[in-house]
């Protein structure tokens, strides 16, 4: 009953709706379970409650902690010390994870090298997929989601270099690509200044058979403001609002919008200014700041 309360604790949830809900759980005469555990943690990640999420994860680690035997289990703890940029504990659960056994799953995998990658150690989230691919029980747990957090440690920590390496790895195994996949890799050919790139990627996507979306197209509008082929970025506005699944955000808008200011285009982007409004998008205080 309690875990199931805790999973309507969401991220817009108000803050005296998420308190009530923890006094609920805490008042109740159930002792702590895995299940409960594992909930807890999650409804903290969700509300960004790292207060509560410390004393939760210390209270395990004390005499009262609960005997873990499951990988799910372990997935949201591992996910939790992520989050709280604690890699020591990261590690800990992992570990002990191993030392007892207990045999992890695709998801156990996937936040175990999102939270080394996220935290700084991109390599450490490729050595463990690695691991994984040597071993013929855990070669199938490897996706291109996992692949995926790998790439974004890369480019985060501008080591664009191993962001290729990894992607032309992640096509020699033939992994599935999502578009989440692609969107990580686009996002490497903007902070890196590549955007020859984004060509190839996009037939790639074609290939796969993979619409891009709103963020696809967000993202290659920012790279070409930014490397000032201004006229390329309105093209893919204009391709975005032939689109019938997505129409152009606050947010593309206000990237084009900088753009020209950025290159001294007042004209231009008081007409910009213009569209948005006849598109019903609502300029904010950005939109403003930025003219």
């Amino acid at each position: 009953t309690c875990s199931i309360l805790l999973k309507s604790v969401q991220q817009k949830s108000q803050p005296r709706d998420i308190e009530r809900a923890l006094k609920i759980v805490e008042g109740a005469d159930d002792a702590m379970d895995e299940v409960l555990l594992s909930s807890l943690c999650e409804a903290c990640i969700r509300t960004s409650r790292t207060d509560l999420l410390t004393r939760y994860l210390k209270q395990q680690r004390s005499a009262r902690g609960v005997t873990i035997k499951s990988a799910h289990t372990y997935g949201s703890l591992i996910r939790s010390y992520g989050f709280l940029n604690d890699l020591e504990g990261v590690w800990a659960m992992w570990n002990e994870m191993q030392a007892r056994g207990v045999a992890p799953s695709c998801i156990t995998l996937g936040c175990m090298v999102e939270a080394v990658s996220t935290n700084g150690e991109p390599e450490a989230g490729l050595s463990l997929i690695h691991q994984m691919l040597k071993d013929k029980q855990t070669r199938s747990l490897v996706n291109a989601v996992i692949y995926c957090s790998v790439l974004k440690g890369f480019s985060h920590r501008k080591r664009f270099d191993q962001v290729w390496a990894v992607h032309e790895e992640m096509r020699k195994q033939s992994l599935q690509y999502s578009i989440v996949t692609y969107n990580a890799l686009i996002d490497a050919c903007v902070r890196s200044g590549e955007m020859n790139r984004v060509s190839l990627l996009l037939e790639q996507m074609s290939d796969d058979r993979i619409e891009p979306n709103v963020i696809t197209y967000s993202t290659v509008l920012k790279g070409y403001c930014q490397d000032n082929r201004i006229d390329k970025a309105f093209e893919v506005l204009e391709d975005m609002k032939k689109s019938a699944d997505f129409s152009p955000d606050e947010v593309t808008y206000n990237t084009l919008l900088d753009g020209c200011a950025r290159y001294g285009m007042l004209e231009r982007g008081l007409a910009l200014l213009q569209d948005m409004e006849a598109s019903h998008v609502r300029p904010s205080n950005f939109t403003l700041s930025v003219l």
